[in-house]
C-alpha cells in the first residue's frame, strides 16, 4: 500500500448540499477495500492563483490517505470527468507505508487534537468565569455606591428637616411678683 495526497479546487459557487455529495463520492472511491483516508482537510473558498474555467476563486481541500494506484487511477479519472472539480493534483508521499504505523499517527493526532479542544474549552471556561466574577464584583459595588447614596440623601435630608423647621417662640415663664 502507498500513501499518497490529493489537492482538489472544488466549484465554489456549489452549495454545502451538491459539495457534500462530490465528497462523500470521492472518499468512498478512497475507501475501497483496506484503503483509508489519514486526513480529509478542508481549506474553504481561497482565491486562484489565475482563472480556472472562468473561476477567480475555488474551495480547497487536501485529501491524504493510503491505497492502490489503481484507485488513484479513479479517483483522478472521476475528477476530470466531473465539472464540480476545477483542478486536481495527486502526489505519491511513500511507496510502502506500514498501515499500523500510520493509523498509530492518525490516533496520536486524533488525541492531540482532542487535547487542544479541552484546554481550550477550559480556558474559555475560566474566561467566563474570570468575567462572571468581575461582573458580580463591579454589581456589588455599584450596589454599595448606591446604599452610600442613599444614606447620603437621608442624611441631607434629615438636616435640611431640621434647617426648615420654625424655630419655637420663647415663652418666658412669669415669676409671681411679691
Amino acid at each position: 500500500m502507498r500513501r499518497y495526497e490529493t489537492v482538489f479546487i472544488a466549484d465554489p459557487d456549489l452549495d454545502d448540499e451538491s459539495r457534500g455529495a462530490l465528497f462523500e463520492r470521492l472518499r468512498g472511491i478512497v475507501e475501497q477495500g483496506e484503503s483509508f483516508i489519514v486526513r480529509f482537510d478542508e481549506w474553504g473558498n481561497r482565491k486562484t492563483a489565475y482563472e480556472i474555467k472562468k473561476k477567480k476563486r475555488g474551495y480547497y481541500v487536501l485529501m491524504e490517505y493510503c491505497g492502490t494506484a489503481d484507485q488513484v487511477s479513479e479517483l483522478e479519472r472521476v475528477m476530470r470527468i466531473d465539472d464540480r472539480v476545477l483542478k486536481y493534483l495527486t502526489i505519491l508521499l511513500a511507496d510502502r507505508v506500514d498501515v499500523e504505523e500510520v493509523r498509530e499517527e492518525m490516533a496520536r493526532e486524533q488525541a492531540e487534537k482532542e487535547a487542544r479542544e479541552r484546554e481550550r474549552a477550559e480556558a474559555k471556561a475560566a474566561a467566563e468565569a474570570r468575567k462572571a466574577e468581575a461582573e458580580a464584583a463591579a454589581a456589588e459595588e455599584e450596589a454599595r455606591k448606591a446604599a452610600e447614596a442613599e444614606e447620603q440623601a437621608k442624611t441631607a435630608e434629615a438636616e435640611e428637616g431640621e434647617e426648615q423647621a420654625p424655630a419655637e417662640p420663647e415663652t418666658q415663664e412669669e415669676t409671681p411678683e411679691e
